[in-house]
């Protein structure tokens, strides 16, 4: 099962993480989902190039256009130390995969609803309990394109909500974090 629907690539463009993607609490409530082609043949993959330095390509010019500068950099080094670490290298004239990532935020409204509640006194039924906690919520989402058919390959994604009092070394840390998760076990078994 496709968890995002990978035979539609254009519904996959999702919103995504940001800097502030971190909770002030850790990095425990980063959700991390992942989906893959279950044809791509991840074993002859060894290089890779960013989407925005291929010819042709027409969109935005490069991630710095949807978050800052320093976020875009510290964003692009986890990917870069992940790829190295499965032994890919950077080859700009013939990459086996083509990479971007996608970031952004999300409003959110959680409802917990507690079920009926006994009066104090003689009343019966008291109400309703309800709690409501709204929040941002971050995703950042990180996708492998085969360069040779430009279909994609292996998505990553981390979600997480975020600490309105982050900082940006815990900014670096969260990042530097989900995006470690998100590559465990990379490349996908099939």
């Amino acid at each position: 099962m496709y968890i995002f629907g990978i035979k539609n690539v254009a519904a996959l463009v999702v919103v995504t993480l940001c800097a502030a993607l971190l909770p002030g609490n850790g990095c425990s409530s980063i959700k991390i989902h992942h989906d893959f082609d279950k044809d791509a043949d991840f074993g002859s993959y060894a290089s890779y190039d960013w989407l925005e330095n291929r010819p042709g390509y027409a969109g935005r010019s490069g991630a710095t256009t949807r978050v800052g500068a320093p976020v875009d950099k510290i964003v692009r080094a986890a990917i870069i130390t992940e790829l190295d670490r499965t032994g890919y290298r950077q080859d700009a004239d013939n990459p086996d995969v083509v990479v971007v990532y996608h970031v952004g935020m999300a409003d959110q409204i959680d409802v917990t609803v507690w079920g009926y509640q006994y009066a104090p006194a003689y009343w019966g039924w008291h109400g309703r309990g309800a709690d409501v906690y709204t929040y941002r919520e971050g995703t950042l989402i990180v996708d492998l394109i085969d360069a040779a058919t430009m279909t994609l390959a292996w998505r990553g994604a981390a979600q997480s909500a975020i600490d309105e009092h982050f900082t940006s070394d815990m900014a670096e840390k969260t990042i530097l974090e989900a995006v470690g998760k998100m590559f465990k076990g990379y490349p996908p078994a099939q």
